[in-house]
């Protein structure tokens, strides 16, 4: 389970993992490729502890991109979930604006049935 409330940092670690992933790359390898410890990188990975960019750095030259890639990509999908999350609770708010005390029972329930 991941610590880190912020949505950026958990996907920066799901870019490098599913980038990891992608290469066949074994935690082990990329450990010893870019020097850092296996507990340090597991300890990382389960949000007890932040990568810094020194890490990503050396994480991205041996997964074959540029840091800035990861840090892009973990940017845009850490947005678009944000979005997502802004919009759910914009429909939320207008379903309670929607459903007014004065509604018959079955428009209520029309609207609760609502996604």
């Amino acid at each position: 389970m991941i610590k880190y409330e912020s949505l950026f940092t958990q996907r920066v670690i799901e870019v490098i993992e599913n980038r990891r992933r992608d290469r066949n790359m074994t935690i082990d390898d990329l450990c010893a490729a870019t020097g850092i410890g296996r507990n340090s990188y597991y300890n990382k990975i389960r949000g007890d502890r932040c990568f810094n960019t020194e890490e990503i750095d050396a994480i991205a030259r041996v997964l074959g991109c540029d840091p800035f890639l990861i840090l892009e990509e973990a940017s845009a999908k850490a947005q678009i979930e944000s979005d997502a999350q802004l919009a759910k609770k914009a429909f939320a708010r207008m379903q309670t604006l929607v459903a007014k005390p004065g509604d018959t029972k079955a428009e209520q329930e029309a609207y609760e049935e609502l996604p």
